[in-house]
């Protein structure tokens, strides 16, 4: 069907509106604090910046922990278009939050899209977007993926069903495009989701529902011929894979090697308890609860759940009062002819019952065992096909039913029943969430940071890179130090393996102030290079440490919330062998940091004799080694240091991170991104070629035979 171009213009105004609506502190300026933001996000984000306006990719991130390769963990996105545009050309806490806000407009847009596709109106239109997008997205701010991810999925389903309506080649080449646009961004979760209701919506539509739009007539698909229609939708979701290659090929070879690799993990961890779905008829029983005490509920609830834990924002699933009463109001019987058949109905509501109670964690003991469903955890998450099913059930149902109307009183019912749902999703969930907007975000104070001022001094005086030891994983390295410990979704074994990984920190007394020795936790971390520890308590004069700065920090103090006041002890780490060492140590051994970047490091030395020289990073694969220009054979010092044995004499030693998947998965997403280009070129110039799928190919082979 074609589009108006002045219903165009209403859909993205509405969908621009209604985020200024939501989230007003952000278009003034402001930002978002909680959940992963400060631990997760915003410290991958902040190194990914640099290295764009450096002019390189984001390929090892060396500030977390002892390093890993920020391209292949993957949640940075560091290849998807939209994080180019925004991370190249604004500020970090615009670029983060400019990103989600258009991501919701194009969620929002893509969904009224689909919803016309199927022959809604443009009203039924805008009240199946406003119950998809924000039913389902705001709680989910803390992950950023969410949006990124959900903003994709309409506009792939519209793809496969354009393709089915018209046979049009560049349908599929659409599927691939934004198959491919949700996994760029890295978190994979939603791009799988996206390809189970594309395939159940393939096969629906060609074994059973011939169309989805009565206004429209399908093309007939011979028996034979269904097959390779199905293979060809299949066939582009694979090709949207392949052009994603330069991101799944890094993540695919990390996860061989990491936390992930032959690990049990929870699968049902962050299930929907099915107690927990009378939110949806009863939103204020939950929604008024405190966070901590919803989420106590949650976890006490036991009839019919998973034995796992959950959360209030992995567990939320909310259509808006209105909606939900329309979509039960469908299923009334009429004589008159409604904008979906009967099947069409059936379908929607087994897609939206199976997600129900897979989010449940009903399915888990047999899909647990299927390649994709035992990767991913939050089976919670199933709820978005959910709510993207009752969004159009409801809109159809309300073109429907208001359609009896008489058409100046329906105008005025579409625009009441529009803004109380609206008002309904604005209010009832807006407590179900761990991030706020704040109109001063912690961001805005990292520049003001006594600590950062502080190391950036001793590092200029010692020539000798800082890394700190803090509470708070990641956080702290949000100013510019490596940072120990890590928080990673997708992280190198070595630092979740019992030997190698760093012991829990000492802990408080009960009635204690001052921090206790712990023998274990100094020993790693003098062994791991550590040079300064930043504690919120004093530390006892046991420890190998000296106090060398006693301050309140109005930029840790903001993100971790402690108050304007809050004291911060940074003390001098002893008997540390910072971030490298000699295997046989001498006063006559030099060693001068020349260059340093994540994915290189230069080195200026000067040793006396032949000595192995080990750098306090992580040896990972993709890490090479020169000494004055000529290849020499990298070492795994300790099984996570980089080691190199050189000569006597002055060298210059440079490493640098070259990971053949990444080289690998470059070709793969180029000869793709060709073939698709080369299909696209011929149907455009030569379009009586590559007519297989073509509506009327059916009847012109009939023909021939004849």
């Amino acid at each position: 069907m074609r589009f108006k171009p002045a219903s165009i213009l209403i859909v993205l105004a509405v969908a621009t509106g209604l985020t200024y609506l939501f989230w007003e502190l952000l278009w003034l300026g402001g930002g978002w604090i909680g959940g992963d933001m400060y631990s997760y996000f915003m410290p991958q984000k902040l190194v990914y910046q640099e290295a764009l306006q450096r002019g390189d990719w984001a390929l090892w991130n060396d500030v977390v922990s002892l390093g890993y390769p920020q391209h292949a963990e993957s949640q940075t996105g560091v290849f998807y278009p939209f994080h180019l545009l925004f991370y190249s050309t604004l500020s970090l806490n615009d670029a983060y939050h400019i990103n989600q806000l258009v991501h919701y407009i194009i969620a929002f847009a893509g969904m009224a899209l689909l919803a016309q596709s199927f022959g809604l109106s443009l009203r039924a239109a805008l009240l199946a977007s406003l119950v998809y997008v924000y039913g389902w997205f705001p709680p989910r701010n803390c992950l950023e993926w969410a949006i990124i991810g959900g903003a994709w999925m309409p506009w792939a389903i519209w793809s496969v069903n354009q393709f089915l309506t018209t046979r049009h080649w560049r349908y599929l080449i659409g599927l691939s495009v934004f198959v491919c646009l949700q996994l760029l961004p890295g978190h994979f979760v939603i791009g799988f989701l996206t390809i189970l209701t594309s395939l159940a919506f393939t096969l629906a539509r060609l074994w059973w529902i011939p169309k989805f739009d009565a206004k429209q007539e399908a093309p007939s698909t011979s028996p034979l011929r269904r097959v390779p229609v199905f293979l060809a939708v299949m066939g582009a979701v694979g090709c949207g894979f392949l052009l994603a290659g330069i991101q799944l090929l890094p993540t695919w070879h990390l996860k061989q090697g990491s936390q992930r690799d032959n690990a049990v993990h929870d699968v049902a961890y962050g299930h929907l308890p099915p107690g927990y779905l009378s939110q949806v008829v009863m939103p204020w029983k939950w929604y008024g609860l405190a966070p901590a005490e919803r989420d106590n509920a949650l976890n006490q609830m036991k009839v019919l759940t998973a034995h796992s834990a959950t959360n209030q924002a992995e567990a939320h699933l909310y259509f808006g009062l209105i909606p939900l009463l329309l979509a039960l109001l469908g299923l009334i019987p009429t004589k008159e002819q409604r904008p979906f058949t009967g099947r069409q109905r059936l379908f929607l509501w087994s897609l939206a019952i199976l997600a129900l109670t897979y989010a449940f964690g009903w399915w888990l003991p047999i899909t647990r065992h299927l390649p994709g469903f035992s990767f991913f955890i939050g089976p919670g998450r199933y709820g978005l096909i959910t709510t993207l099913a009752i969004a159009l059930l409801a809109a159809e149902s309300a073109d429907c039913w208001f359609g009896k109307i008489h058409l100046g009183t329906r105008t005025l019912v579409w625009g009441i029943v529009l803004a109380l749902t609206m008002a309904d999703l604005y209010i009832l969930p807006g407590n179900v969430r761990y991030a706020y907007t704040v109109s001063n975000p912690p961001i805005n104070y990292r520049d003001q940071s006594p600590v950062k001022e502080f190391l950036t001094d001793v590092q200029g005086q010692t020539g000798q890179p800082v890394r700190l030891y803090a509470p708070g994983a990641n956080l702290p390295s949000l100013l510019g130090f490596s940072t120990v410990p890590e928080y990673l979704g997708l992280g190198p074994a070595e630092y979740y393996e019992d030997n190698l990984r760093i012991p829990p920190p000492p802990e408080l007394a009960e009635g204690e102030s001052i921090l206790p020795v712990d023998d274990a936790f100094i020993h790693w971390i003098q062994n791991a290079g550590v040079t300064h520890l930043l504690t919120e308590q004093p530390l006892s004069r046991d420890w190998p440490a000296e106090l060398v700065l006693k301050v309140n920090d109005p930029f840790l103090n903001a993100c971790w919330g402690r108050g304007p006041n809050a004291v911060h002890y940074l003390s001098r780490l002893e008997e540390t062998r910072g971030r490298w060492f000699w295997e046989k140590d001498s006063p006559e051994n030099n060693v001068a940091l020349v260059e340093s970047v994540p994915h290189r490091k230069e080195y200026l030395v000067n040793n006396e004799s032949s000595n192995r020289l080990t750098v306090t990073e992580l040896m990972s694969p993709g890490w090479k080694v020169t000494i004055d220009g000529r290849p020499a054979k990298a070492t795994k010092q300790e099984e996570l240091f980089r080691g190199v044995e050189i000569p006597a004499g002055e060298h210059r030693i440079v490493w640098s991170y070259e990971p053949v998947s990444f080289k690998i998965g470059i070709w793969i997403s180029a000869f793709t991104l060709l073939f698709l280009a080369g299909v696209a070129h011929i149907r455009f110039w030569h379009p009586g070629k590559l007519t297989w799928f073509d509506s009327n190919y059916d009847r012109s082979q009939q023909k021939e035979s004849t």
